[in-house]
């Protein structure tokens, strides 16, 4: 598999706007990241080569960067990347309505041999023969 030729100058390109919005130095961009300085310098003249993914996820996770972004397969960037971030929740919602009324009824019916379930209760929790047997009394030709 050949590297498209322009994929190293737009690493180096946005390596270079990355160390830029830092405003940090070259030394301290690449100490935080724990490379060498000169790799840093070689990987911002854009040569024919890609570092390492070692180097490439180092300079990532230090200087919150999307390695997507960084090797050119996302346009969103750094600070777009922290937008998304903030705006996004990872936190379980409480259960519905519908989960209390589910539970509500479990521990009702703990311990018994459960012939029925409640008309109240999503159609989705009921067996097959349950809605073949209430289908039944529907008039034909109905839904």
């Amino acid at each position: 598999m050949e590297i498209r030729p322009n994929l190293p100058a737009m690493f180096a390109e946005r390596l270079s706007d990355a160390l830029r919005r830092s405003g940090l130095g070259k030394g301290t961009f690449a100490e935080r990241a724990e490379i060498d300085r000169t790799t840093l310098s070689q990987l911002l003249s854009g040569g024919s080569r890609l570092p390492r993914l070692d180097t490439v996820v180092a300079l990532a996770s230090t200087h919150d960067l999307s390695i997507d972004w960084l090797v050119g397969l996302s346009n969103t960037g750094p600070l777009e990347a922290e937008l998304v971030l903030q705006e996004t929740s990872f936190e379980t919602p409480g259960p519905t309505p519908t989960d209390e009324r589910l539970l509500s009824w479990l521990s009702e019916a703990a311990d018994y041999k459960i012939r029925y379930v409640p008309a109240t209760l999503p159609d989705l929790l009921k067996s097959d023969d349950v809605i073949r047997f209430e289908r039944s009394r529907a008039l034909p030709g109905t839904a």
